[in-house]
């Protein structure tokens, strides 16, 4: 009686080690993996080539060296949930994540920064005439959105404040809401302005400020979505090959 029950039962049910349980099983999580990540906070990559650079005062001190076509390389992460409610055609967000900046050897990061969707704004003249989709992030020792709440501290430099004013600008297509994008697509879209400006200043008041054109934007796979995807593709061969 035992055995029929068990050849029985072995006829009815699925063949986990079969190829359509685990190509099944795969579409799955990749799906549940693809929604968990769009949810998620993303990181971009980007290089921004420096402008003309305008005579700096001695006094600032900085430790790094700059010409015009000087690349800036950095790294942003940006979570376009926490985006607050709407007013308007625009939105904020208070984004408590670093940005991550290298200029020339030199790394440091800020605390924070402040990020806007502006959807369809209405231009009367210049580059963006007639109309235009914007995001901006900053972040400033003199607001309430500081990129570090104390100067930074370079070796054989005096302490400085950081700043820095990200705009991007595009067409009116870009944006179907007043809400940051969660796509690459849509950030490289911003084609009509992509400057970024840093400034530096000393406690007692010298600065230097510079421009810098984005070149474009990356994503930057998190290390987790990476191993989920190989463990799944493993589980699938692993799968194909038990097939009898």
């Amino acid at each position: 009686m035992s055995n029929f029950l068990f050849q029985n039962r072995e006829k009815t049910s699925p063949r986990v080690g079969g190829l359509p349980f685990w190509a099944a099983l795969s579409v799955a999580f990749l799906l549940s993996a693809q929604t968990t990540l769009q949810a998620a906070p993303m990181t971009f990559g980007f290089e921004a080539e420096v402008g003309l650079l305008p005579p700096f005062n001695a006094d600032v001190g900085l430790p790094f060296t700059l010409e015009e076509g000087s690349v800036i390389n950095g790294l942003i992460t940006i979570d376009p949930d926490r985006s607050d409610p709407p007013f308007g055609n625009s939105s904020k967000s208070l984004q408590p994540f670093a940005i991550e900046l290298m200029f020339n050897g030199f790394s440091f990061g800020t605390d924070e920064f402040e990020a806007t969707a502006i959807n369809d704004s209405v231009i009367l003249d210049g580059p963006n005439a007639g109309g235009a989709d914007f995001i901006v992030i900053r972040c400033s020792s003199g607001s309430s959105v500081v990129c570090s709440p104390a100067p930074l501290e370079f070796p054989g430099s005096p302490p400085l404040f950081f700043s820095l004013d990200m705009q991007l600008s595009g067409s009116t297509s870009l944006l179907q809401e007043p809400q940051l994008p969660n796509g690459i697509d849509v950030w490289n879209g911003f084609a009509i302005e992509r400057s970024v400006r840093f400034s530096f200043a000393t406690t007692s008041g010298n600065g230097a400020v510079f421009d810098a054109t984005v070149a474009s934007f990356a994503v930057v796979p998190e290390p987790s979505s990476v191993s989920f995807m190989l463990v799944t593709s493993y589980m699938f061969l692993l799968g194909s090959h038990r097939l009898v």
